[in-house]
């Protein structure tokens, strides 16, 4: 028995538990992420699912649905740290219908993180690819 209780079944852990980030980015490109502790079961039926090998030929499909997503999907990305194994990191194209839904879930069972901008925050949608050679030391003519 461990000492920490699984956010999305608040039960105690009975092995240690995988500490996940769920995030994605808004329609306003403001990146979210969400922190919860998981028991092997939560962890199995909310997070293992979504893993996924996607063939680069394959058109990407919703992994809850199954429709087709390729042109327009809306991805939620999860870092799992597991236990006597490490980190894993899953990529969900999932569609709309199904991303706001498992967002729900993640909303009320997780918490929320600070943003980080320039740590873990993703790229700036306001830097220039001149902006970056210049930051590398490239002159640019």
């Amino acid at each position: 028995m461990v000492l920490a209780k699984c956010t999305g079944c608040d039960e105690r852990c009975t092995s240690k538990p995988f500490n996940t980030t769920f995030s994605w980015r808004r329609t306003d490109g403001l990146r979210k992420a969400y922190r919860a502790v998981l028991c092997v079961a939560c962890f199995t039926s909310k997070v293992v699912p979504l893993d996924l090998d996607y063939v680069s030929v394959e058109s990407l499909k919703c992994p809850n649905c199954g429709i087709d997503t390729e042109d327009d999907y809306d991805a939620v990305y999860i870092t799992s740290f597991i236990p006597n194994y490490g980190k894993r990191t899953v990529e969900s194209p999932f569609c709309g219908a199904c991303a706001a839904n498992y967002r729900v879930w993640v909303l009320e069972h997780a918490r929320e993180l600070e943003d980080q901008v320039g740590a873990t925050g993703g790229p700036y949608p306001d830097v220039s690819g001149d902006d970056v050679l210049r930051a590398l030391g490239i002159q640019i003519r």
